[in-house]
């Protein structure tokens, strides 16, 4: 959760894109660009890491009041208690944070309202072509050695062909296939480029 948090920093500073002595701002990268200064890009920038610090620590403080909470409430109520609850409360706590951080992205958007872009948004293929460029080989490769992985540990103590323990077994094939074509793609389009 702490590693990934630059992860979405960098993200989110990807929507501004340098452009001679300011930025062009994309909504979601795809967007037509709207012109913004050095000065707008690293106020919208701090206030979303600020956003991004205090979300972290909210999170933390949500999950153990929501486990806590619902476990004192089945000693109270003297019920069994079983992982449904908990599960269902940290279902309800990551879409709260996913929609908090999804308004936190637009929050650009909703400031540069009135702006008129200065170009068309991106298209489809010139969307995934930019994300394909930013995928690296390594990536691919330790995606796919993952699910090797994983594939590999739960045969070692699981039948994968009994019951519930199949998903595991579509679970590790539906994501070989999607590394696989990742990497079919990427490869392509280097080809296209050379």
């Amino acid at each position: 959760m702490f590693g990934r948090q630059d992860l979405a920093t960098q993200m989110f500073a990807d929507q501004f894109e340098p452009d001679g002595d300011g930025y062009l701002y994309r909504k979601r990268l795809k967007g037509a660009p709207i012109r913004v200064s050095a000065e707008e890009r690293a106020e919208f920038m701090a206030a979303y890491e600020r956003t991004q610090g205090w979300s972290k620590v909210c999170i933390i403080v949500a999950v153990v009041v929501g486990v806590m909470g619902t476990a004192v409430v089945a000693v109270i109520s003297g019920q069994e208690f079983t992982a449904a609850p908990i599960v269902a409360v940290l279902v309800l706590l990551v879409i709260i944070f996913v929609g908090i951080d999804f308004w936190l992205w637009q929050q650009p958007a909703r400031a540069l309202e009135g702006r008129l872009p200065v170009g068309q948004e991106r298209s489809k293929d010139e969307l995934a072509r930019r994300h394909l460029e930013k995928l690296n080989w390594g990536t691919i490769a330790g995606s796919g050695a993952l699910f090797v992985f994983l594939f590999w540990r739960m045969t070692g103590f699981r039948d994968l062909l009994q019951g519930w323990n199949l998903l595991w077994l579509i679970g590790c094939g539906a994501g070989l296939l999607l590394v696989t074509v990742q990497g079919f793609r990427k490869w392509r389009l280097q080809q296209a480029s050379r």
